[in-house]
């Protein structure tokens, strides 16, 4: 069960009771539980035969957290966490690793949070990382740099028009429940992911965001306050300086792909 569906069901839950009430949100519920028991049940079965009760569900999260709030290099985690017995006692000395070091310094645990809500709207990550892997080929740094500020602007741009969508999306119940979707599973890998293969793209629901506003746009339907979240989505980029990859490129320090391929950037450190 990964976090993103998991929020999403709580979500989806508070949306059928707002839309449709007690009777017909608990019928909708019923049917989605038991489809959801069904695809999960033999897996808990397992968890509780193997680990015992404490262990509902075997997840990634304590990882996560302790992978954002470790103090020193990611790849120590990974080690760390590769030497423990069995996922019950990943999971508990994760947890401690986490709690210890957010109790130490909490400052920079929310300084790296602020890093992390900012990176799940920088998602270049998945082409960045798979050029500098060569995993298309051989690559030099300056196409590598050709693409990357392609892609930084092409965001930019794709945010900007789905900041100008934002408040007519939101009078539609779906795209309301979308929103609100997009904005807790922000705040929650904000809290607790410190790499980058658990975040989730939005590119879909920002291309329909963004229809609206260049729809809207094209109809003379926008406001003046329609251009706030604009501004705010064009800062993206000049924010992006806080994102160590991004600041490493942007700065010219790049000058052989190699120098991505160690632990630091595949994990992107905060």
């Amino acid at each position: 069960l990964k976090p993103a569906i998991g929020v999403f069901t709580i979500l989806l839950a508070i949306f059928w009771l707002w839309r449709f009430g007690w009777s017909e949100a608990l019928r909708l519920a019923v049917v989605f539980g038991l489809a959801t028991a069904l695809l999960i049940g033999p897996w808990v079965a397992r968890n509780q035969l193997r680990y015992g009760p404490e262990i509902l569900l075997e997840n990634e999260g304590p990882y996560n957290l302790w992978m954002g709030t470790h103090p020193g290099e990611p790849f120590e985690v990974y080690r760390h966490w590769n030497r423990l017995p069995d996922p019950a006692t990943r999971s508990r000395v994760a947890l401690d690793k986490s709690l210890d070091a957010i109790a130490a310094d909490p400052g920079e645990y929310l300084r790296r949070s602020g890093v992390r809500a900012l990176n799940v709207w920088g998602l270049e990550w998945f082409v960045t990382r798979n050029l500098a892997l060569e995993a298309w080929g051989p690559i030099d740094a300056a196409t590598f740099e050709r693409w990357f500020w392609a892609i930084q602007l092409g965001w930019i741009a794709l945010l900007v028009c789905a900041a100008l969508g934002l408040r007519l999306s939101w009078r539609d119940p779906n795209m309301r429940l979308l929103l609100c979707w997009m904005a807790a599973f922000t705040v929650m890998v904000a809290a607790m992911v410190g790499t980058t293969r658990f975040r989730m793209p939005f590119h879909a629901l920002l291309a329909v965001l963004a229809g609206v506003g260049i729809s809207a746009g094209v109809r003379g339907k926008l406001r003046t306050v329609d251009l706030v979240p604009a501004a705010l989505a064009a800062s993206v980029l000049a924010f992006s300086f806080y994102r160590p990859l991004f600041a490493f490129i942007a700065s010219g320090r790049l000058t052989d792909v190699s120098q991505l391929r160690v632990p630091r950037w595949i994990f992107f450190w905060y």
